[in-house]
């Protein structure tokens, strides 16, 4: 089962190594958990992590300084990209207070696990006659977390709403209940596409519906309104 041990000092060297960028800074999620049943079994989903290696690659053309957080999603992220890798949502939270204090913006759009298994062994379970019940616990809520932190502050937090439809009342409540700045509402259908519709709502009460565009621009957008 992976540890969060080592994620802290992973952050902290990534932040030393990246240049200062006089528009600001971002920490940025992206990618699936995977939370571990045991030594050959996790719960995951369809991520790909595609979008936050977009909205990275977005900063950068916004002349921002993106330090993106990945999951184990299938995308591969350009070398250009300052990237550190997690494994569980535990981990993810754990990276993401260690480098809350670095950023401007926070972007979390990783599909991070609502649940993870109670218990773990380190051993393969063995096949057993009947069924199998796991139990599961909630994850705590990175967005919830980090938004309600002393040290929040002025910085600019977004996250998304996925459903299975475009469900903009769900957004509008997670927005003020996480505190957020933005958030993108979008359906399950955004996974594997490479374009999708977002409506982005922010605490001003403005909504914006960006139809069938790339990720990039999306993220532009994203970011746009962060900086503004």
């Amino acid at each position: 089962m992976a540890g969060q041990s080592g994620v802290a000092e992973k952050i902290s060297a990534a932040i030393d190594a990246l240049d200062a960028a006089r528009g600001g800074r971002v920490l940025i999620t992206g990618g699936p958990t995977c939370e571990d049943i045991d030594a050959v079994r996790f719960i995951t989903n369809r991520s790909t992590g595609r979008m936050g290696i977009e909205t990275a690659l977005a900063a950068k053309e916004l002349g921002l300084a993106p330090l993106l957080i990945m999951g184990p999603g299938a995308a591969v992220v350009p070398d250009a990209i300052a990237c550190v890798r997690v494994r569980s949502a535990a981990e993810m939270l754990a990276a993401v207070e260690a480098g809350f204090h670095w950023c401007d913006y926070l972007v979390m759009t990783a599909a991070v696990a609502d649940y993870t298994p109670l218990e773990y062994t380190d051993k393969k379970l063995k096949k057993s006659e009947g069924e199998l019940v796991i139990r599961l616990k909630r994850t705590a809520d990175i967005l919830l977390t980090i938004s309600s932190r002393p040290e929040r502050g002025a910085k600019k937090i977004a996250g998304f709403s996925l459903d299975a439809s475009m469900n903009l009342a769900e957004g509008r409540r997670k927005l003020e209940s996480k505190n957020l700045d933005l958030i993108a509402v979008n359906s399950v259908s955004a996974f594997a596409a490479e374009s999708s519709t977002v409506v982005l709502i922010t605490r001003g009460g403005v909504e914006k519906e960006i139809n069938s565009t790339g990720k990039r621009d999306i993220a532009k957008e994203i970011l746009s309104q962060l900086i503004s």
